[in-house]
Order: structure tokens, then sequence, then C-alpha cells
């Protein structure tokens, strides 16, 4: 069956804390290790300058319970807030969106859907 994509990816989070990894290695396989499957990490997957990086603000610690990464307070898209607890707060994308982050983004669905 199909899932939404924050769905399927709490759910594969919440198994492999399952069958026996830690809840930071589990954030850190879909953040970071989901970038480096796609050979982006040194573009996305961590927050350091100098990389694309949207943020995703959660209530609790989902280090010590991974359960805790659905408890969504705020998304920040491109350094804009996009989602107030549930609630999108305006279009956060910036108008027009830069060339080179279009295409970026292009390339990395473009590479997820060859995969």
């Amino acid at each position: 069956s199909m899932a939404r994509f924050e769905e399927a990816m709490n759910n594969e989070m919440e198994c492999l804390v399952g069958a026996g990894w830690s809840h930071q290695e589990a954030l850190e396989a879909a953040t970071y290790g989901s970038a480096e499957a796609l050979g982006r990490e040194k573009e996305i997957g961590s927050l350091e300058a100098g990389k694309l990086a949207d943020l995703v603000v959660v209530r609790g610690d989902p280090t010590r319970d991974i359960a805790e990464a659905r408890q969504v307070e705020r998304v920040y898209l491109g350094g804009k807030l996009a989602v107030r607890r549930g609630q999108a707060a305006f279009d956060a994308r910036p108008d027009p969106w830069p060339a080179d982050e279009i295409a970026t983004r292009a390339s990395l669905l473009a590479e997820f859907e060859r995969t």
C-alpha cells in the first residue's frame, strides 16, 4: 500500500529502532544516510554551512525516542517558516525559486525516481 512520505519515513525509522538500531542511528539513516545513498552528502543530509537545508522542528528528542519525530512543531523551507503545528504558515518558497535550487531539487528527484 502507498503511504505519505512522512508516514513512511517515520515507520522506517521506528522499524530500524525495533530491529536494534539506536534512535540516533535511525535518525542519521533518514537524513545523512539518505543523502549519502544518493551521492549528495556534500550538498544535503546534515546541517552544515554551505549545504541546502530544510528544517523540521519536533517536540521532544527523537535521538532518545524516535516516535517523537512524529511530533512536528514547525517546518522551515529555504529558511522561511512554512508549517506551524500542522498548519501552513505561508508559501515559503522564494518567488521565483533560484535556478540553482530548482536544478538541484529536480536532479535529486530524478535520481530518486531512477532507484
